[in-house]
Order: structure tokens, then sequence, then C-alpha cells
């Protein structure tokens, strides 16, 4: 039987496109856009802990979190 090579469903510049929505919903300060793009079962694993998609659009409460960013 001949194996079959797995082909991913999203290709590199997908995932890019969606991580720079999320930063500029970072620079917008846009919750709704930020909670919009997360999964409901988010789970972000950073050096000070952890967040789920609650804790993830809430840090745009006050606003914007970040002024500019680069990938």
């Amino acid at each position: 039987m001949e194996e079959k090579l797995h082909q991913p469903r999203h290709s590199l510049r997908t995932f890019v496109a969606l991580e720079k929505q999320i930063w500029d919903a970072f620079v917008d300060g846009d919750m709704q856009k930020d909670a919009s793009l997360l999964s409901d079962d988010f789970l972000g694993i950073y050096p000070d802990g952890n967040l789920d998609k609650e804790g993830h659009y809430r840090q745009l409460e006050n606003g914007p979190i970040v002024a500019s960013y680069e990938l």
C-alpha cells in the first residue's frame, strides 16, 4: 500500500495573515475583533501565565495594548 503524504490544510501565509489580524486588534484596541478571531477553546501560553479567550480579549478593555508590531 502506498503511503500518502499529509498535505496541510492551511499555508504559512494563512497563519501569518491571521496572526496579523490579532496584532491589528491589539493596536486598534478592538476587543470584538480579537474575540471574533479566537476559538472558544483558545489558550494562550505566555512566560507570565496563561490566558483563555476571555482573558485575551479583555486585555483590550482600556484600549490598545501595543503601539505597533513587526512580524
